[in-house]
């Protein structure tokens, strides 16, 4: 009988294999980036601190809804490429912050003083000329919602609201070869970024079975709706043949804020406002808008001529003494819209006027014989 023969052994796969997995978590619940929560937008009424981000143009994409919001352009105003200076004060005129920021920068205060009632701020160029003044008002005396923008810039937190919620990817590379591997590439794609993070990874080298982590913080803005895909490729270079790639494609996802209904701010105009005659009421100063009689025979009001941060006792002509802040002219008809595109004003006043409180007064009588309603403005 003849010896049985040997059965032929299997040949031993020693071709190389990788692969690679993306996961994605915020950092402070864990919660998987698929299902981010989107906070509460209205800011609350004892808010300590706000956080805005920087980003460029003029003041009529404004989408707020406080009453005595101002803001007006200076030359076209800011622009979304070049950098830009921003200068900040409260209602005393006490420097909040100085700093020259980039599109996307952070602003944030409060975080180091008492969050002021009302912030003024200033954006300027590298000459120092002014391009844009606008106010912020705290929700102790008006309505702020995240997102919402004043000229330049758009509110991305209060408190524990927050629009931007740090994360962490987690791109795993799993060798699952029979061969050792070394990583020379993770490509990574995200919202037309593409960048090789193969710098993050914590171990290149990989024998078989072995995996190894890189991770990458981000940040997502949950009150915008969106999908956010991500695509990770690995190449692994096995010690001969050709190297060996894996790919993997990950989405966050975000519900965004509900819409509101927004009325369109009110900014300076560059029509003229009638000119009041009379005298306006004597205000003690303060943080209200006061405007002259238009000083005409009709019920119409005059255009609003200031916004002032000291006051002054003297209004005339819509050119107060000692303001910090102004309104350009309004519109030059006889209806109570607002003024369109730029108007002059906002710089610095010559003097100071005299501190206090705001005053209300009539405005300048309208020049004429009859009992009919005068030109109003209030001090």
């Amino acid at each position: 009988q003849s010896p049985t023969r040997a059965p032929t052994p299997h040949p031993t796969d020693n071709r190389p294999k990788i692969d690679v997995d993306i996961t994605c978590s915020d950092n402070d619940n864990l919660r998987d980036c698929g299902q981010l929560e989107t906070p509460e937008p209205e800011c609350d009424s004892n808010v300590d601190t706000l956080v805005f981000t920087y980003i460029g143009e003029g003041c009529e994409q404004s989408r707020n809804t406080q009453d005595d919001f101002f803001c007006q352009d200076f030359d076209g105003g800011p622009s979304n490429d070049d950098a830009a200076r921003i200068q900040c004060e409260d209602e005393d005129g006490r420097e909040i912050f100085d700093e020259v920021v980039n599109v996307g920068s952070q602003l944030a205060f409060g975080d180091k003083d008492n969050l002021p009632d009302l912030i003024q701020c200033f954006v300027k160029d590298n000459r120092d000329e002014t391009l844009q003044a606008f106010t912020v008002a705290s929700t102790r005396h008006d309505d702020l919602f995240l997102k919402d923008v004043f000229g330049s810039l758009q509110l991305e937190s209060c408190d524990r609201l927050n629009c931007r919620v740090q994360v962490t990817y987690i791109y795993t590379i799993q060798n699952d070869g029979n061969t050792q591997l070394e990583i020379t590439a993770l490509d990574r794609s995200r919202e037309d970024m593409n960048e090789n993070v193969v710098g993050l990874v914590q171990d290149t080298s990989l024998l078989p079975d072995e995996n190894t982590p890189a991770h990458e913080p981000d940040v997502i803005d949950v009150c915008v709706e969106a999908s956010i895909v991500t695509r990770v490729e690995a190449e692994g270079d096995p010690p001969s043949g050709s190297p060996v790639t894996a790919v993997d494609t990950y989405t966050a996802r975000t519900e965004g804020l509900e819409q509101r209904e927004i009325p369109k701010p009110c900014v300076s105009g560059k029509g003229k406002g009638g000119k009041g005659k009379g005298k306006g009421g004597k205000g003690k100063g303060g943080k209200e808008k006061g405007g002259s009689g238009d000083g005409d025979d009709d019920d119409d009001y005059g255009g609003t001529s200031k916004y002032s941060k000291y006051g002054s006792d003297d209004y005339h002509d819509g050119e107060p003494k000692g303001s910090k802040l102004q309104y350009g002219d309004g519109d030059d008809d006889d209806d109570d819209e607002c003024g369109k595109g730029k108007g002059k004003g906002g710089k610095k006043g010559s003097e100071k006027g005299g501190k206090g409180k705001a005053g209300k007064g009539k405005g300048g009588d309208d020049d004429d014989d009859d009992d009919d309603y005068p030109g109003k403005g209030d001090g």
